[in-house]
Formats: structure tokens, C-alpha cells, sequence
């Protein structure tokens, strides 16, 4: 698998990365073949290379020797934010990192002016509406749950509605 390939190379540079490295990991996450399965194993080797990715980006030694470091660091990052076999620890990490790549690069977000996206600035947050975060995030799992139950539930409901009793023998139809 090309992506196996990719992470060998990647961990025997020993820190020292150049955008090309990003980019070709960037380029096997993206077009992995729908036939390879990424496993626990690789999806674990995978997040180590990011990891080591991110120290190296935030040592600052590429992004002085390399202008489009940043650039494929970013596109990398955001790549592996949408990818499935990540748990979700992981895919916060990740977007922490994006997050923190793009405050560095252009600096903290402007303040909202209200409407839709205006969001209190995460240092603001008081511990009501923390709590209030972790049960809704708490119930949305639950609803998640009962959602797969239903859906199971309404497949089996199909199944029963398109099945056909066979004719008893003699009986008319």
C-alpha cells in the first residue's frame, strides 16, 4: 500500500521535513484506494506521523528553510480532519492543530458581530456553559444510538413488508 510507503519514509526523516513529504502523505490519505483498509495499526502510524509533523511545525525549523511548508501543513492537517478511521480524540487533536497553525500564521480570530457564528471566546467560557456542552454533547451519543437502533428497527420493518408468504398447497391465490 502506497500509503505504508509513505509513512516508512516519513518516519526515517527523523523530523526533518520538507512540504514534498507533507504533500505525498496528504496525497496517499487522499486517494487511498476504496480496496485498502486502513487498520488500527496504520491509522496509529499515521497519527504518530502527524504528531511528529506537528513538533516539527512548531519548532519553526522547516518553515524557515521551506516557504510552502505551511501550505501543505495546513492542507495536510485538513485532509486528516475528514477521514473516518480516526476516533474522536484524534480528530479534535487534529483540528487543535489546524487551529493553532492558522492562529500563528494570521493571527486570533476577530470578534463576531453577532448573528449565527458569534461564539464567546473560549477562554470566556463560565463552567455553566461547559456543563451545558458536555450534556448535550452526552446526549447527542445517545441520540446517535437510538437513531442506529431505529434504523435497524426500519430496515427490518421493509424486510417484513416486501416478504411474501408462500401459497399453502390447493389454497387459491
Amino acid at each position: 500500500m502506497y500509503l505504508t510507503t509513505v509513512l516508512d519514509a516519513i518516519g526515517r526523516k527523523g523530523g526533518k521535513f520538507t512540504a514534498e513529504d507533507l504533500y505525498k502523505l496528504n496525497e496517499a490519505i487522499f486517494n487511498l484506494p476504496e480496496v485498502d483498509v486502513v487498520n488500527q495499526k496504520t491509522t496509529l502510524r499515521v497519527f504518530d506521523a502527524l504528531q511528529t509533523v506537528m513538533k516539527a511545525y512548531s519548532s519553526g525549523s522547516n518553515t524557515k528553510r521551506d516557504q510552502s511548508f505551511f501550505y501543505d501543513y495546513v492542507a495536510l492537517l485538513a485532509t486528516m480532519q475528514n477521514q473516518h478511521f480516526f476516533n474522536d480524540r484524534q480528530n479534535r487533536t487534529i483540528l487543535t492543530w489546524l487551529f493553532e497553525a492558522l492562529q500563528d500564521e494570521f493571527g486570533p480570530a476577530q470578534p463576531a458581530k453577532g448573528g449565527k457564528g458569534a461564539a464567546a471566546p473560549a477562554k470566556d467560557v463560565s463552567p455553566q456553559l461547559k456543563a451545558e456542552v458536555a450534556r448535550l454533547e452526552s446526549e447527542n451519543e445517545a441520540l446517535k444510538k437510538e437513531v442506529e437502533k431505529l434504523r435497524v428497527l426500519g430496515e427490518a420493518v421493509v424486510f417484513f413488508q416486501k416478504y411474501k408468504a408462500p401459497a399453502a398447497p390447493g389454497a387459491e391465490p
